[in-house]
């Protein structure tokens, strides 16, 4: 059985958005209805509406408290509640806990303090991104974690233990979608920031070599300046090796030559093009990465954009600002009028952890179209000491990665691919962190695949037939995917399509490769 959320006067864009993100984290089926419909509908209704409404839905009926509606959440709270889940304190905004609910109703208003961490309230009060303490020490998340503590995914983990203990207690099954498409734990996005290609200068570097070549640099030959820029560039390595691994990763390009003091390289230069095939050859994804100054010159994003897409001669789906330096929400604005899938700046610049307080990426509305948010959890300098000590790095890396296993979220890793090969002490935290990955075994894909399979799966809906059956309808080109099935549901049968499927546990995997659109289960529907 599905739920169905009821529209009323507090169900405004931001509200059904960020439910819907509450609802996608759990895996529920569920759909917005209107209270006439819900009169005609069997299922679980879900409401959120101030507390002391009676609402007019038939029964069952759970509530949500409706405390702090949007418009009442203020720039930057300073005043906070704490509450103790498995043993973990968490900040709740004062003034949306209900301390006494009833039974059917939920107690706190998660709505306020999931849609104040994910939209970045209390960094509103910033009008550029270099007023930022880079280590997120604003942040209320600072005090709980340093920032490593995903408090949206403790609080809405909390709320679906709640509402699946509420749909047991009713005895209503409930059949939910994996997280991810063959059931995995968790999934990782390796990405890679090119921004440099070489160590010197081509004009710095020929001065060099005359004077290595002179005997002006003592201990500095003219091999010593090929190897620094080979140790830069280290793309034919980092492509056998993801060749070997059969791991395909997003490569995050500037297309602006100069920027302030840094010659970067010429997106439009031979070997940059050469590179750009082989990457898109290989089946890695290529990805926008604006300009350092680019948020003081809004028109670069486009220009940029467009040049980019020009030399590789793909559309480009995704973007990170260069040096993170980016305000929220105006990025994600920025994103959707680049018609881009996905934004994945979302990180501190010198610190690990979650910024807006998840491991998940969610949607958020912007100029008529869904954006993705994609947070980064870290990249090598944001490691203790900038990684000095390899294995103080490594045991951040597992705790992140353990975070977010935990909550079936996206581990999303930033390494800058001119340190892949140096200096030793990144490359040593480097093939200690692919280690992890081999013995973990999560999903890893392109950052534009990740993105598109969360479309897919919040896409996926389910039907309650007249005969007691189920139909699951999803896009044709999802691939596969897993469902949950209850504690009690027999062994299932699928109607209807040709397509294949297997059982594990309380895992049904579904295979679909011919295309298919939907299917019925039966003799194990609840």
């Amino acid at each position: 059985m599905q739920i169905y959320c009821l529209k009323n006067e507090l169900s405004t864009p931001e509200v059904q958005s960020i439910l819907s993100t509450i609802l996608d984290n759990g895996g529920f089926f569920y759909s917005w209805i209107d209270p006439a419909e819900a009169a005609e509908t069997v299922g679980l209704f879900l409401e959120y509406a101030p507390a002391e409404t009676e609402t007019k839905a038939p029964r069952p009926c759970l509530h949500i408290p409706a405390l702090r509606p949007p418009d009442r959440l203020k720039e930057k709270q300073s005043s906070w509640e704490e509450m103790e889940f498995d043993g973990q304190t968490v900040p709740l905004l004062t003034g949306t806990v209900l301390h006494s609910p009833h039974s059917n109703c939920f107690n706190f208003d998660i709505f306020a303090n999931v849609y104040y961490h994910l939209m970045r309230i209390e960094e509103s009060v910033f009008s550029h991104p270099d007023q930022m303490d880079p280590e997120g020490r604003e942040s209320i998340l600072y005090a709980y974690g340093g920032v490593q503590l995903p408090v949206v995914d403790i609080l809405t983990d909390h709320f679906a233990q709640w509402l699946e203990q509420k749909t047991e207690d009713l005895e209503i099954p409930l059949i939910k979608k994996a997280a991810w498409p063959a059931g995995q734990a968790f999934a990782v996005a390796l990405t890679h920031d090119v921004d440099f290609v070489r160590a010197f200068h081509p004009l710095k570097k020929a001065f060099l070599k005359l004077k290595a070549r002179a005997g002006f640099t003592p201990g500095l030959t003219v091999q010593d300046i090929e190897n620094q820029d080979q140790r830069h560039w280290g793309f034919e390595q980092l492509l056998s090796f993801y060749s070997n691994k059969n791991w395909q990763a997003t490569f995050f390009f500037i297309a602006r030559y100069l920027e302030g003091r840094h010659f970067r390289y010429r997106i439009n230069g031979r070997k940059i093009k050469t590179l750009l095939k082989k990457l898109t050859a290989r089946q890695h994804e290529i990805a926008l990465h604006p300009s350092r100054f680019a948020f003081e010159h809004p028109g670069r994003y486009v220009a940029e954009k467009r040049k980019l897409e020009c030399v590789s001669g793909i559309t480009l789906k995704g973007m990170r600002h260069h040096y993170l330096r980016a305000l929220f929400p105006k990025i994600w604005d920025i994103a959707a009028r680049l018609d881009l899938d996905y934004e994945t700046t979302l990180s501190y610049s010198r610190r690990s952890g979650f910024r807006s307080g998840t491991t998940r990426p969610y949607f958020v509305n912007e100029r008529k179209k869904q954006i993705l948010v994609i947070p980064t959890n870290f990249f090598e300098n944001t490691l203790p000491n900038e990684g000095a000590k390899a294995e103080v790095s490594i045991k951040e890396i597992k705790q992140i990665m353990n975070r977010v296993k935990r909550h079936g979220g996206l581990f999303t890793a930033l390494w800058h691919t001119n340190h892949i090969l140096q200096p030793a002490n990144y490359v040593k935290i480097w093939q200690e962190f692919i280690n992890l990955l081999e013995q973990e075994k999560p999903w890893i894909v392109t950052l534009s695949k990740h993105s598109r399979w969360i479309a897919q799966r919040r896409a996926i809906c389910m039907q309650h037939l007249p005969d007691g059956k189920i139909q699951f309808i999803f896009p044709a080109e999802i691939e596969a995917f897993t469902l949950l099935l209850p504690k009690s549901a027999a062994p299932p049968k699928i109607e209807g399509a040709d397509i294949s499927f297997t059982v594990k546990d309380r895992l049904l995997y579904i295979q679909n490769k011919n295309r298919q659109k939907t299917f019925i289960l039966t003799h194990g529907s609840p």
